[in-house]
């Protein structure tokens, strides 16, 4: 009552045992920002790779043209009209090395993501389990002083 400068009438124990979460490797792995981020990349480096492939692919394309040869507008357009149909095909040899090596080198690079993301993951759980043996040391060490408590008293 002097301590805290009010009227004590009875005094309860705390419960200080709380039990320990349940923790899922998945769960954590899926919930943390920082392998999201690393998984991200991951998806980012493979759209790099499909975009390196694509420069060793030849590129296709088409036009067509419709056009008069009249010398006064809308006189005979229908008569003297033409039609021009097109298809090109653009395939760069020369750079075919340069762009095989930009896809090697979009590999490494998404190898490199990969082992990130796997470090990430590894990482993550190793804190969560570093925590959950941190929480069990304090209460094997609660333990302890409640027992020396007791032999005190």
């Amino acid at each position: 009552s002097f301590l805290l400068n009010s009227d004590i009438k009875s005094i309860q124990t705390i419960n200080s045992s709380i039990s320990m979460p349940k923790v899922v490797k998945e769960e954590v792995q899926q919930t943390n920002l920082d392998i999201q981020k690393a998984q991200l990349g991951l998806k980012i480096t493979d759209m790099n790779i499909k975009l390196q492939k694509s420069n060793l692919l030849p590129e296709v394309g088409g036009f067509g043209e419709y056009s008069s040869a009249d010398n006064t507008p809308f006189n005979k357009f229908f008569d003297k009209d033409s039609y021009t149909l097109g298809v090109q095909a653009k395939w760069n040899i020369y750079y075919g090395d340069i762009n095989k090596n930009n896809l090697e080198k979009a590999k490494i690079e998404n190898m490199k993501v990969q082992e990130q993301v796997n470090l990430a993951k590894r990482g993550i759980y190793l804190k969560v389990r570093k925590t959950i043996t941190q929480i069990k040391s304090k209460e094997a060490e609660i333990r302890s002083l409640e027992t020396q408590l007791e032999f005190a008293n």
